[in-house]
């Protein structure tokens, strides 16, 4: 169901009755060193603009890295307020340290050594 223009997919708590919707954004590229981004290796997922104003305390963003056909793929699972912060600041630092032309295009990072932060981050759903 790829780029779908709403949700990916519902998630529905029984004990809370809350509801969630959650985006799902997949990558089967490893992590790489970006110079401008502290040259770590980082996780990448192609966002854009529209993700920067995108605030709803019931969306989730579970970010998927594929590795390969014979691996359990890695699952950050990330709010939206900070997927929308992060993507809002990325751009704003790529445009100052690259004076580059501006697109729609964006792109939400995870360093390697912080991926213990959002893998598998279950909870975000409820206990």
């Amino acid at each position: 169901m790829g780029n779908t223009k709403s949700v990916d997919i519902l998630v529905a708590d029984p004990k809370s009755t809350r509801m969630f919707k959650v985006e799902v954004k997949t990558t089967t590229k490893k992590p790489s060193r970006e110079r401008i981004f502290d040259n770590e290796p980082l996780y990448k997922w192609t966002m854009l603009k529209k993700h920067e104003d995108i605030i709803d305390k019931n969306l989730i963003y579970c970010f998927v890295n594929i590795k390969d056909n014979e691996s359990m793929p890695e699952i950050f699972i990330v709010p939206c307020k900070h997927v929308s912060d992060y993507v809002k600041w990325q751009h704003s630092f790529w445009m100052k340290e690259r004076n580059g032309q501006d697109s729609d295009v964006r792109v939400f990072r995870i360093k390697q050594d912080e991926k213990v932060k959002y893998l598998n981050n279950w909870k975000l759903f409820g206990e």
